[in-house]
């Protein structure tokens, strides 16, 4: 069960994502920040945002932002949240 600061962070990360759209951002844009903000300083809670947020509205494209993180340590632990971000885009959207 996600901790009310985790609900509170997904949330918020799910509203940020919901602004590109309603601002009809280039569809590019979310998934460049994004690979920006985890080159920073890629922590776990970092990389389930990231995913939260493609989950909720990338593409199979931005999918990529999270998939670089498989050739590293923390992957096995990084994983599931990779596979439901897949999941969830796979089923809507076919590019």
């Amino acid at each position: 069960m996600a901790s009310d600061e985790e609900r509170r962070a997904l949330f918020r990360a799910q509203f940020w994502a919901d602004g590109f759209n309603e601002r009809s951002d280039d569809p590019g844009r979310m998934p460049r920040l994004l690979d920006q903000w985890l080159d920073d300083d890629p922590p776990t809670a970092k990389f389930k945002i990231a995913a939260a947020v493609i989950r909720h509205l990338g593409s199979r494209r931005s999918l990529d932002v999270l998939h670089r993180f498989s050739s590293t340590a923390e992957w096995p632990s990084l994983e599931p949240f990779y596979r439901d971000a897949e999941y969830a885009v796979m089923r809507r959207s076919l590019v």
